[in-house]
């Protein structure tokens, strides 16, 4: 044992390391019980070992688990029909009759009565297409239908289409409008490399800067409490909340990178568990260097100044004086070059990383921007800056969106998956890759071609042919999502 602990980090670790087969073919067992599963009585140890120990179980187990218990009675109730089809399908083709027993539940297709309850019912809402006016007409769209178990389906007016088309287009178009820089929603810059090139969310091409595109991913920006702009920004996220909820209940992928800190904060529990949200020490000096990789480099080098110096004032084998020397010598190291703090011109406010954001400059104390950052405060204005970047200044925009996330099912059902996960739930495969053979078995040609078809092969080179960015394109034409969901 006393071996294995200092080989421990030598030890390379993958997701389905720890996963139980016998608890996962236990827990299926009780999804299976469709009087069980549609009255909402799962025995207590479900909840606790899904929740608690996630790793238990793989990401399919999890999201079956998900579907049947967080959207209430009614869907829970056409996913174990739509579960029991899938069954019986796989159990007529030839190459999974095999492996159909050892699916956790699985039964032979003559077990299964035809019986069919019914179907969620679909509402349908008419909005406008023009870019003017959809994006205000969504958020009363889901306002409107947040608290309501039905299948959103959306139709353009004046046009006749009607169905899943639409409603993928329509989830693609407001996510696109989420990323509008103009609504100074999120962390940007003025000079993004990332924001250098022209972009088609949707909308048809718009200019460089129009989107926020970041590396790291969207991440809430920071705003002054208590203002006309906080409250106006905090409504988006409202909106944002029951829009990423509707995405998730109806099964929706929208094209929306939101970064992995924001990300852990929809499933902290501190976020989703108690009235209040509990952002404290929920994201570190590491995750604002993946959202604002300027400012988070600057204040990891003054965090590591900061240890420097604590170190210095705590070593008892220095008297005053030899501390006083040493402190003067202390030098802040940013990317390679050495300064003292008060070279780097410091103080207690904080100018806007653009100028969409309606405030020039925020105090993080009083007389802030009088006040010049010294070796004797520089603890005083790391501790401001944290909270105002990752606890306060986000704390409005985070509680809005779930506040609005809750109003369609509770926000605390994500906590059973991680941030990558849950991005994948929303987003799906970011990155789609099929290959030949992946094509011909589940293409299906029509109208007269065939498997052998000259002009379908062709296609078929063409498909496979495509990079990333031209099969995200593709996907978007052909289904009106960017992305395959996740395990296809």
């Amino acid at each position: 044992m006393h071996s294995l602990i200092w080989t421990i980090d030598d030890i390379e670790t993958t997701s389905n390391m720890f996963v139980s087969e016998k608890l996962t073919q236990k827990l299926m067992q009780e999804l299976s019980d469709a009087l069980v599963v549609a009255s909402c009585s799962l025995p207590p140890w479900c909840n606790e070992l899904v929740y608690k120990y996630p790793c238990l179980f793989s990401l399919e187990t999890r999201i079956d688990y998900f579907r049947a218990t967080a959207f209430g009675k009614s869907r829970a109730v056409v996913w174990l029909q739509n579960r029991r089809d899938m069954i019986i399908e796989q159990s007529r083709g030839a190459t999974t009759v095999n492996a159909l027993p050892n699916m956790a539940g699985g039964r032979r297709d003559d077990h299964y009565p035809e019986y069919r309850i019914g179907r969620i019912k679909h509402e349908r809402i008419k909005v406008p297409r023009d870019e003017d006016s959809l994006f205000e007409y969504a958020g009363r769209v889901m306002k409107f239908h947040a608290p309501r178990k039905s299948i959103l389906e959306i139709e353009y007016i004046g046009e006749e289409g009607t169905g899943l088309g639409p409603t993928l287009e329509f989830y693609a178009l407001v996510a696109a409008e989420f990323q509008k820089k103009a609504l100074a929603m999120w962390i940007c810059d003025d000079n993004d490399e990332d924001q250098s090139r022209t972009l088609d969310l949707g909308e048809g091409v718009k200019p460089p800067g129009y989107y926020i595109r970041r590396a790291g991913g969207l991440f809430p920006a920071a705003t002054p409490a208590k203002t006309e702009e906080s409250k106006r920004v905090s409504d988006l996220f409202h909106i944002l909340g029951i829009f990423l909820a509707k995405v998730l209940q109806d099964g929706r992928l929208v094209d929306l990178p939101l970064s992995k800190p924001f990300l852990k904060l929809l499933v902290a529990p501190e976020v989703s568990e108690y009235p209040e949200v509990r952002l404290n020490n929920l994201l570190t000096l590491d995750d604002l260097e993946i959202i604002a990789p300027m400012r988070g480099n600057v204040l990891k080098a003054l965090a590591k100044f900061i240890a420097g110096k604590r170190a210095i004032e705590s070593n008892r084998s220095l008297n005053l004086l030899k501390k006083k020397e040493k402190l003067q010598e202390l030098k802040v190291e940013i990317n390679g070059t050495f300064c003292r703090v008060e070279d780097l011109s410091l103080t207690f406010a904080v100018n806007p990383s653009s100028s969409v954001f309606s405030y020039a400059e925020l105090e993080l104390i009083e007389k802030g921007a009088d006040t010049n950052v010294t070796v004797d405060n520089v603890d005083s204005y790391l501790d401001n800056c944290i909270d105002f970047f990752l606890v306060d200044g986000i704390r409005n925009q985070i509680e809005a969106m779930r506040r609005g996330f809750d109003l369609v099912f509770p926000l605390k059902s994500l906590r059973l998956f991680t941030a990558e996960e849950v991005q994948k739930l929303l987003s799906g495969e970011q990155y789609p890759e099929w290959t030949r053979e992946d094509v011909m078995n589940y293409t299906e040609p029509k109208l007269g071609y065939t498997k052998d078809s000259p002009g379908f092969l062709r296609f078929v080179d063409v498909l496979v042919g495509m990079n990333a960015s031209e099969r995200k394109s593709f996907l978007q034409f052909t289904t009106g999502c960017s992305s395959l969901p996740p395990g296809y």
